[in-house]
């Protein structure tokens, strides 16, 4: 196939020019709000908070990710470190009630 078929090739913003002026507002607000670095200051701050909790809490197995788009994991106390679902669903119950 040397070229996609009519139709066969789209994305989010394809299609007309309203996506198309969309997508470049999109560009656009994160070069001028500064919010990939933004994201990368954010999410070491985050890192470094939750390393500090992964010390503090033999729950807490592994804390990995990227930028701001991080996670931990919470495990069990046993020899296998296995997902604790019950702990994940508590943080998770205690978080919607925080906001």
């Amino acid at each position: 196939m040397d070229a996609p078929l009519p139709g066969g090739l789209g994305g989010t913003y394809g299609g007309n020019a309203l996506s198309c002026a969309a997508a470049l507002a999109v560009i656009d607000t994160y070069e001028q709000d500064n919010l990939l670095a933004r994201g990368e200051q954010l999410g070491e701050h985050l890192r470094a908070g939750l390393l500090k909790l992964k010390d503090r809490y033999a729950c807490i197995g592994d804390v990995r990710g990227t930028g701001f788009m991080l996670a931990m994991e919470l495990i069990k106390n046993d020899a296998a470190r296995s997902p604790d679902a019950d702990l994940n669903q508590k943080v998770i119950d205690q978080a919607r009630i925080g906001g």
